[in-house]
């Protein structure tokens, strides 16, 4: 039987474990195989050249994929104006529940929403008081 002790200390990973996708195309353009020669040569200007461009384009292209791919539903800026831009205008009424500054709740049909001078604006069509402010 096996016994495995746990050790208080924690294991040690390589430097180069997480640069991996940046060290084999570095490795591959300049020639450099070696742990020992990479470390060499790596202040040399041409291969901190190549070193700092990989980086920069392996973290670029990534960001390029989330922005372009994953972020298509996101509203980046006024979150008001996004909310008023997602309302459909051709579909039927809309009906909404706004909660006032004095603590009322007033439901009605969405008629206009203020977005440019006035952008906290809305015109609701026979509003229902729901639930009256203290």
């Amino acid at each position: 039987m096996h016994e495995k002790t746990i050790s208080s200390k924690p294991e040690k990973r390589s430097p180069i474990q997480g640069s991996t996708p940046i060290y084999l195309p570095f490795t591959l353009i300049t020639g450099l195989s070696a742990l020992d020669r990479i470390r060499e040569a790596i202040l040399f200007p041409s291969t901190l050249g190549w070193l700092l461009l990989l980086s920069i384009v392996i973290g670029i292209v990534p960001g390029i994929v989330v922005k372009l791919i994953f972020r298509k539903g996101f509203f980046v800026g006024n979150v008001w104006q996004g909310i008023i831009s997602g309302i459909p205008k051709d579909v039927s009424p809309t009906f909404v529940l706004v909660n006032t500054m004095d603590g009322q709740e007033v439901m009605g049909q969405l008629h206009s929403v203020g977005t440019g001078d006035q952008p906290r604006d809305v015109l609701l069509f026979e509003p229902k008081l729901s639930i009256a402010g203290p």
